[in-house]
């Protein structure tokens, strides 16, 4: 029996010695052709399943959009929606910096986007701040929403103004507990990228230019 053939059985370590054919296109190929799930390889090779799911998405492209919806329109389908972007920015990050487009070391994107929590932790964050501010926007006050445009979008994108959306307070600090809030989208693009002593500068010069507003 050949070592090709042996390999479906495991008896080898190399990631090439295994093979298997795919249920749809019947073609033999190498392990690394193929979705692994526990420990188990997929039925279809990647390239029969995407093109699979392309075709099953255009399809049913109402219903799946309806059902994304529905599941981020839930305190824990937001959060873990937001969980999942905060946690992939760093990764998408270091990879602009291989590809040369932004101008920051690895430890910057480290320091900066880094993900110090769990979903679970972060779910507990948002459950706390509801406690204490119930659906308003810790900073402006106004009424926040789950709810995202029906445009057809996955993930924290496509949001309206009021939308929840997840912000660090200081810029300056990674996603750590205390540094992380729920803001309305708006006014997180609104804030951007301001820092803790540039809030206070302004404080000061509001103080100085405007005293009435601090007595």
């Amino acid at each position: 029996m050949s070592r090709e053939l042996l390999g479906q059985f495991g008896l080898f370590n190399e990631p090439l010695a295994r093979t298997k054919v795919c249920f749809n296109c019947k073609k033999r190929l190498n392990a690394d052709q193929f979705y692994k799930y526990k420990n188990k390889l997929s039925s279809y090779c990647i390239e029969c399943k995407k093109a699979y799911f392309s075709v099953y998405s255009k399809d049913n492209k109402n219903s799946l959009n309806r059902k994304a919806q529905e599941k981020i329109s839930t305190d824990e389908g937001m959060v873990k929606a937001l969980y999942n972007s905060i946690k992939n920015k760093g990764k998408k990050y270091l990879k602009k910096i291989k590809e040369g487009k932004i101008d920051l070391t690895e430890k910057q994107i480290k320091q900066f986007y880094e993900c110090k929590v769990t979903y679970e932790e972060l779910l507990e964050i948002w459950k706390e701040q509801q406690k204490k501010y119930g659906m308003h926007c810790p900073l402006s006050g106004q009424i926040m929403t789950l709810l995202r445009k029906n445009n057809g979008k996955r993930g924290p994108g496509n949001a309206y103004s009021n939308t929840v959306s997840i912000d660090r307070l200081d810029p300056n600090l990674c996603y750590e507990k205390r540094n992380i809030i729920f803001i309305a989208n708006e006014v997180n693009l609104r804030k951007n990228k301001v820092y803790y002593t540039d809030c206070v500068k302004i404080i000061e010069l509001h103080k100085e230019r405007f005293p009435e507003r601090f007595k």
